[in-house]
């Protein structure tokens, strides 16, 4: 499987990301979540960078004082990883299938 990588140029700052198999997206996603289900951003946002951000490689505090450059840089890691332009925070409104089983 060839995985599509992407070079973001963030204020000067290039950083080639990749995505991840669905899979792996999924399980990070569900496991991220609290109890009550409610997304842990910065646990998600660890777990993400870690295997998509390619180059530089940083860890999520080497972003301190730099959080807008942190969600530009998992922003467009979903949008490799979703397809189309649909973020976590739209991914609430999308309809899920009905189980007829």
């Amino acid at each position: 499987m060839s995985l599509k990588q992407k070079t973001l140029n963030i204020s000067g700052t290039k950083y080639l990301i990749q995505e991840i198999p669905a899979d792996y997206y999924l399980n990070l996603f569900d496991n991220s979540k609290d109890e009550n289900g409610n997304l842990k951003t910065g646990e998600y946002m660890k777990k993400l960078i870690e295997p998509c951000l390619i180059s530089p490689k940083m860890q999520i505090n080497d972003f301190t004082g730099k959080i807008s450059t942190l969600r530009a840089i998992v922003r467009e890691i979903e949008k490799l990883v979703l397809g189309d332009e649909v973020s976590v925070e739209e991914e609430k409104n999308v309809q899920k299938p009905e189980n007829k089983g």
